[in-house]
C-alpha cells in the first residue's frame, strides 16, 4: 500500500480501458488517443487549431464549465521552442505573453520592468548519485572526501542565478521530512584532500591525478543533455580535478541514461534530478527493491531505511510521515550514498499585463501553475467613447 497513490491517481484521470488495454506503457505518449483528449475543465482541446507536431496546441473555454471561476480567456495558445534563446526572442518579439522553464540567468536580456518572474516549490532534488559496488565508493570517507570537494555555492550561482537552495539532504527545507539538524558536508578543498591523504591516494608523479596501489584515481560521471545538469557536472568535474580525482563528464540522452547505463551499474557516479512529490517520497530511489529494476541509482542497501520508507508510505498521518523522513534524511546523510546538491524552483514568468498569478506556491510538478488559471487576466485599457 502506498498513501500517495491515491495523489497519483488523481493526475492520471479516467482512461478508456477499451482503447488503451492493448497499449504497451512505453508507447502511451505516442498514441493517437493522446493527441485528442477530452476534458471537463474550463477549456477544451481544439485540434482544428493545433498544430499535428505538438509545436501549438490551442485550448479555447468550454461554455458549459460550471464549477468556480469559467476563466477571463476565450483561447489559450501553447507554443513549443527548440531553445531557451528562441523562446526569449518570441517572448521580446511580442508573440507570446509568458513562458516556464528557465533560469534567472536566461532572462537577464529581458526588460524586467515588463516582465514578473513566478516561483513554484517543488520537493525535487539534484544529486550526484555514487555507485556504491565500485570499490572505492565502497569507503565512508572517500564519499565524504567527494562531498567536502564539491562547491555546491558556486553550482547556485552559475548554474541558477542564485535561485536555488543548496542542500544538505535530499529533502529540501519547505518540505515535510527537512531536518535542519542532518549532517552536513560543506565545501572545504583543505578537508577533501586531508581525507585523500589519509586513504593513501598520493599524486606521486605530479600529474595533477592522484594514484593509489599503482591505479590513477579517475571517475566517469554521466549525466543528461539538459544544459543545467551538464554545467552543473562541469563544475563537480573541475572541483574534484582541484582535489586531484581525475574526471570526465559523459553526456547522454535520458532515455538511454534510464534504459542502458543505470540498468548495467557500469558507472561511477551520475549526477540528475528527481522528483519527490509532496509529501516526498523518496522509496523509488533509496529502497534496496528499486536496485535492479528501479532508481536506485547508488545501488544502497539499508535495512533501517527500508523498514523507515515502507512505513512512511503506508501511512496517511502527515505527523508520522515527517517523523520517518526525518530519520530517514538522518541516515542517509551519515551513510552519504549520495552527494545532495541543489534544490530549484520552477521558474515561470509573464508580461506584467498578465494579472492573478499566484506568487509563490509549493506545487506538485510544474504544471500545477495552470491550476488557477480561471483567475488569470489581461488588464487592458478602457476606451474612451
Amino acid at each position: 500500500t502506498n498513501s500517495s497513490f491515491a495523489s497519483i491517481l488523481s493526475e492520471v484521470g479516467i482512461l478508456p480501458e477499451h482503447k488503451l488495454r492493448e497499449v504497451k506503457a512505453e508507447l502511451l505518449d505516442k498514441n493517437d488517443f493522446n493527441f485528442n483528449p477530452i476534458g471537463s475543465g474550463r477549456y477544451y482541446f481544439e485540434p482544428k487549431e493545433s498544430k499535428q507536431n505538438g509545436d501549438e496546441i490551442v485550448l479555447k473555454k468550454a461554455d458549459t464549465y460550471k464549477k468556480d471561476s469559467p476563466g477571463y480567456f476565450d483561447k489559450i495558445i501553447f507554443r513549443s521552442y527548440s531553445s531557451t534563446s528562441e523562446l526569449i526572442e518570441a517572448y521580446k518579439k511580442g508573440e507570446i505573453n509568458g513562458f516556464g522553464g528557465f533560469n534567472s540567468a536566461d532572462i537577464s536580456a529581458i526588460n524586467r520592468k515588463t516582465f514578473r518572474c513566478f516561483r513554484l516549490q517543488i520537493p525535487r532534488f539534484t544529486a550526484i548519485f555514487l555507485n556504491l559496488n565500485k570499490d572505492n565508493f565502497k569507503e565512508l570517507k572517500f564519499r565524504q572526501a567527494l562531498a567536502r570537494a564539491v562547491d555546491k555555492e558556486k553550482i547556485v550561482q552559475e548554474v541558477y542565478g542564485g535561485e536555488a537552495e543548496q542542500l544538505k539532504t535530499i529533502i529540501p527545507s519547505f518540505a515535510p521530512g527537512y531536518d535542519e539538524a542532518v549532517q552536513d558536508y560543506p565545501y572545504h578543498l583543505p578537508t577533501s584532500t586531508a581525507y585523500l591523504d589519509e586513504l593513501k591516494y598520493i599524486d606521486s608523479d605530479n600529474d595533477g591525478i592522484r594514484e593509489k596501489d599503482g591505479q590513477k584515481l579517475e571517475l566517469t560521471v554521466y549525466t543528461t543533455d539538459d544544459l543545467s545538469l551538464q554545467k552543473m557536472a562541469e563544475l563537480v568535474s573541475a572541483d574534484w580535478q582541484a582535489a586531484g580525482i581525475g574526471t570526465k563528464v559523459m553526456v547522454i540522452d535520458l532515455l538511454s541514461l534510464q534504459k542502458t547505463i543505470i540498468p548495467s551499474h557500469n558507472y561511477d557516479a551520475i549526477i540528475l534530478g528527481e522528483n519527490l512529490g509532496y509529501p516526498p517520497d523518496p522509496y523509488p530511489y533509496f529502497h534496496s527493491s528499486q536496485i535492479e529494476d528501479g532508481l536506485n541509482i547508488s545501488v544502497y542497501k539499508n535495512l533501517t531505511v527500508d523498514s523507515l520508507l515502507e512505513d512512511e508510505r503506508l501511512s496517511i498521518d502527515l505527523n508520522v510521515r515527517t517523523e520517518k523522513l526525518e530519520s530517514f534524511s538522518r541516515i542517509i546523510a551519515e551513510d552519504l550514498p549520495v552527494i545532495p546538491l541543489v534544490s530549484a524552483p520552477y521558474l515561470y514568468g509573464a508580461n506584467v499585463s498578465v494579472k492573478g498569478i499566484p506568487k509563490v506556491r509549493i506545487a506538485q510538478n510544474s504544471s500545477d501553475r495552470f491550476l488557477e488559471i480561471g483567475s488569470w487576466y489581461i488588464k487592458s485599457e478602457r476606451k474612451k467613447k
